[in-house]
């Protein structure tokens, strides 16, 4: 491959000259310097549907409120999950809000600690009927260790506590950022 070599020696004049043989090889291994953390490699969302429910955020009969599967492209990832909704509540007391990597059917996430977020005044209310107001929560995930293609699932529960006859989500959204490390 030629090599052309140019010199501007003034405004109207151009030396070009043209030098022959091959440039050198280089290694990615010797760049330095170069990295890609803190990139945001994808966006993943959901919008799921509306949710209501009366038990209790201790029951082992609630399900998640939304939750959104992940399948990773980068290794060992992190993840920035945020969820908003029109967050309501009929009667008083409190609503919990509780995000997890994880769910197994009949099990209480709250009790088992098995969870990444937990908020015990999701939304609280007193001396009134009906409460709906827009909420959002974020959480940022740096403990996972994701092999590229891997999957990974989030879950956002609401149940209520102390008196009251229902909490529940509407025009809920819930998207999640994959973040290089």
């Amino acid at each position: 491959m030629a090599i052309i070599k140019t010199n501007a020696r003034s405004a109207s004049a151009l030396d070009a000259t043209i030098l022959s043989g091959n440039l050198p090889s280089i290694s990615g291994a010797s760049l330095t310097g170069l990295t890609d953390n803190g990139k945001i490699l994808k966006v993943t969302y959901a919008n799921p549907s509306n949710y209501s429910t009366t038990l209790g955020y201790s029951d082992t009969s609630l399900t998640p409120c939304a939750s959104i599967a992940v399948t990773t492209v980068g290794l060992n990832s992190h993840f920035l999950i945020k969820w908003s909704a029109v967050h309501g509540r009929n009667g008083n007391g409190r609503s919990q809000f509780l995000m997890a990597k994880s769910y197994t059917a009949g099990q209480n996430n709250y009790a088992n600690s098995n969870y990444l977020f937990y908020d015990h005044y999701g939304v609280y209310f007193e001396n009134a009927t009906n409460l709906k107001t827009t909420s959002s929560y974020s959480y940022y995930d740096s403990g996972s260790t994701l092999a590229i293609g891997a999957t990974q699932t989030y879950y956002v529960f609401l149940g209520q506590i102390g008196s009251g006859t229902s909490d529940e989500a509407n025009s809920q959204r819930l998207q999640v950022m994959e973040i290089a490390q």
